[in-house]
């Protein structure tokens, strides 16, 4: 793939640098000064792809070597000693050894430490208002943490929050 992009560069500085030539003699015209223009910036973008390559290539090389160093670093000591294999027929015929599910027990005890070691959950500060509002012959206290107190004519009401409200007001507008 970087080979691609290297010759695609080479390509693009050859043409622009070619479009250069041929446009330069004939510059009063029209089509000669279109044919510089689009070969200065051609050759430029393929100087430019060149860049991206080289850049690319740099990049690659940094990566292999951290990937080489980090397996370096990971590497054991002594490669494990391996038991010597039997033949399938000998290995198909025993039974797979029954590995013990390991299950933690938790006693009453355990709960208990838990409980003392966890510390509590912060309290929250209780909401403050945020706005009151009158409509309709009745009054709104709206709260920070989106729970509202409404004054009607059946009495105070608290609503968790606006869809609720609404919610209610719906159903109250139906049984009227």
């Amino acid at each position: 793939m970087l080979v691609a992009v290297f010759l695609m560069s080479v390509a693009m500085v050859a043409m622009g640098v070619a479009a250069v030539v041929f446009g330069a003699p004939i510059i009063q015209v029209e089509r000669g000064m279109t044919m510089v223009l689009a070969g200065t910036i051609v050759a430029t973008g393929g100087l430019l792809l060149f860049g991206v390559g080289v850049a690319t290539q740099h990049l690659r090389r940094i990566v292999r070597e951290q990937v080489r160093a980090r397996e370096r670093a990971t590497r054991p000591e002594a490669p494990p000693v391996e038991p010597p294999r039997r033949p399938m027929v000998e290995r198909a015929a025993e039974p797979a050894p029954a590995q013990p599910l390991l299950r933690p027990t938790l006693t009453e005890d355990d709960v208990a430490d838990a409980d003392t070691l966890m510390p509590p959950a912060p309290a929250r500060p209780p909401p403050t208002v945020v706005g009151r509002y009158a409509s309709g012959g009745n009054s709104y206290i709206m709260y920070s943490d989106g729970s509202i107190d409404a004054e009607t004519p059946g009495g105070p009401r608290r609503f968790s929050s606006i869809d609720e409200l609404k919610s209610f007001a719906a159903g109250a507008e139906v049984t009227r």
